[in-house]
C-alpha cells in the first residue's frame, strides 16, 4: 500500500458518510407515479352491477383517465370507480409497504362530499382464486377536492381495512390490519352515502413516496460498513509493515551478497586508478562501481543490463609487425570510436591488453546485440594509424534471474570465444 494512500481513502470515506447522512432522505427516497401516458398499468371501470345494482360507468377519455358514472337506485349502496391494475393477475401485485405517503391530483364534478381510495392487497391467507373481492380493501375516504384537486402527503398509516370487507372475510386480529405487501389493484371510487346522481372523475396523477429502506437500516449498514473498512485497513497496514520489514531484510542480504561478490576484485585492484592511462576508458577498478549499481538495480527493480566483451582481432600481429606504438594508437582510436557511438548511460572500460568491456544499463538482449553489431561494423570500416584495417570480435551476455557477476562475465567470455573461433569479426550472444 503506497504511503498515506490508506489515510486518503479513509478521509474520502468520511466525507462520503457525512454526505449520505446529510442527504439520506434524497438518497433513500423512491416514487411510484401513475398518470396518463405512464406505461405498465391496466385500467378498468367497476360498478355495483355485480351486486345487482344498475349503476353505469363509461370512459369519457381513457387516455386521460377520465370517466363518468350514473349511480342507480337498484342497490342500497350504489358505487362506481376506476381500477388501476398493477399486474395482469390480481393475485400477484407489488410490494408497496416501503411507501409512506400518497399524493393525489383528482378533478371531480358531482354531488358527493367524499370519495374513496382503495389499495387492494392479495395474500394467500385470505385471497381466493376466482374471487377478486377477496383482496383486502385497505381504504381511506377523502373529502372531495377543491378547485385545485390536489392532496399532498396523505399518510398511508391512516388507511384502514373496510368494515364491510371484514364482515365478508372475518380474520384474526393480527391479520385484520392494513397490509400493503402485495397490492394488485388501486381503485378510485365514489364516496359513501350517495343514492343517485352523475359522477365525473379525472385522475391527473397518483404518486406514492417512500424509502428504499429505513433510516435505521441505513445507519446500521454504515456501522457495519465502517467496521469492515477498518478491519480491512488494519489488516492492510499490518501486512504492509510486515512486507516493509521483510523487504528491508532482503535488501540488506542482497547488498551483503553484492559486496561479497565484488570485494575480491576490489581488493586486487585497489591500488590502480579508475582510468586507463592509455585509452582514457575505465579500467577494472573504474568499471566495478558501474557493475555494482547495475546489479543492485536488477535485483531491486528488475532493470536489465548487458555486458559486451570484445577484443581486437590479431592484435599481437600488429604489435609484432608495426610495433607497439602503432598498437597503442589503434587501442586509443578504438576507444574513441566506442565512446563516440554509445549512450551516455553505457560504461566503457579496457579490461586488459586489447580486451574491452561495455556495460549497457537498461538494455535488453536485442538492444545489446544491435549495439555490438554497430560497433563491430564501424571498427571494421574505419582506418587506423599507418592506414591499417582491423576488426574486432564481440561476445554479449544479458543478466538473468539469480545471476552473479562471475556468471555474467563467464557467459560473455564464452560468447567472445565462439565469435573468435568462428572466424572473428562477428558478434555472438551467450545463450
Amino acid at each position: 500500500m503506497p504511503r498515506y494512500f490508506g489515510e486518503k481513502v479513509l478521509l474520502v470515506l468520511v466525507f462520503i458518510t457525512i454526505g449520505i447522512m446529510v442527504f439520506r432522505n434524497q438518497l433513500l427516497e423512491r416514487e411510484l407515479i401513475i398518470k396518463p401516458g405512464e406505461p405498465g398499468f391496466e385500467l378498468r371501470l367497476d360498478t355495483d352491477a355485480q351486486d345487482g345494482g344498475n349503476t353505469t360507468a363509461v370512459w369519457v377519455d381513457k387516455d386521460t383517465f377520465t370517466w363518468r358514472c350514473n349511480l342507480g337506485t337498484a342497490y342500497d349502496y350504489p358505487f362506481c370507480g376506476m381500477q388501476i391494475w398493477l399486474s395482469d393477475n390480481y393475485l400477484q401485485g407489488r410490494d408497496l409497504s416501503r411507501f409512506t405517503t400518497l399524493d393525489l391530483w383528482l378533478e371531480y364534478k358531482g354531488n358527493a362530499q367524499s370519495f374513496r381510495v382503495f389499495f387492494r392487497n392479495a395474500n394467500p391467507k385470505y385471497t381466493k382464486e376466482n374471487e377478486i373481492r377477496s383482496t383486502k380493501f385497505n381504504m381511506a375516504e377523502l373529502t372531495v377536492p377543491g378547485d385545485h384537486g390536489h392532496y399532498d402527503n396523505i399518510d398511508l398509516s391512516h388507511f384502514r381495512v373496510a368494515d364491510w370487507w371484514l364482515q365478508l372475510y372475518p380474520l384474526d386480529m393480527e391479520d385484520s390490519i392494513t397490509d400493503f405487501s402485495n397490492v394488485s389493484i388501486i381503485e378510485i371510487q365514489s364516496g359513501t352515502g350517495l343514492k343517485s346522481g352523475e359522477q365525473n372523475f379525472q385522475l391527473r396523477e397518483l404518486k406514492l413516496v417512500g424509502l428504499y429502506f429505513s433510516v435505521e437500516q441505513l445507519y446500521f449498514a454504515i456501522i457495519v460498513g465502517w467496521a469492515a473498512i477498518l478491519l480491512v485497513y488494519l489488516f492492510a497496514r499490518v501486512r504492509s509493515l510486515s512486507q516493509a520489514v521483510s523487504k528491508g531484510k532482503q535488501k540488506e542480504a542482497e547488498l551483503s551478497e553484492i559486496n561479497a561478490l565484488l570485494d575480491a576484485r576490489s581488493r586486487k585492484l585497489e591500488e590502480k586508478t579508475k582510468t586507463d592511462p592509455l585509452t582514457g576508458a575505465y579500467n577494472r577498478t573504474g568499471i566495478e562501481d558501474t557493475l555494482k549499481k547495475a546489479l543492485l538495480a536488477w535485483k531491486q527493480d528488475q532493470t536489465s543490463f548487458a555486458l559486451i566483451m570484445f577484443d581486437v582481432d590479431f592484435f599481437k600481429r600488429i604489435n609484432d609487425t608495426r610495433g607497439h606504438a602503432i598498437g597503442d594508437a589503434v587501442l586509443k582510436e578504438i576507444s574513441t570510436i566506442v565512446s563516440s557511438h554509445t549512450r551516455r548511460e553505457d560504461s566503457f572500460a579496457r579490461w586488459g591488453g586489447e580486451e574491452f568491456i561495455l556495460v549497457c544499463r537498461n538494455s535488453s538482449q536485442a538492444e545489446a546485440v544491435d549495439t555490438a553489431e554497430k560497433l563491430r561494423k564501424i571498427i571494421a570500416e574505419s582506418r587506423y594509424a599507418g592506414d591499417l584495417k582491423i576488426s574486432a570480435s564481440f561476445g554479449v551476455a544479458v543478466i538473468r534471474e539469480n545471476d552473479s557477476i562471475e556468471a555474467l562475465f563467464s557467459r560473455a567470455d564464452i560468447a567472445l570465444y565462439q565469435a573468435k573461433n568462428s572466424g572473428r569479426n562477428q558478434v555472438r550472444f551467450s545463450e
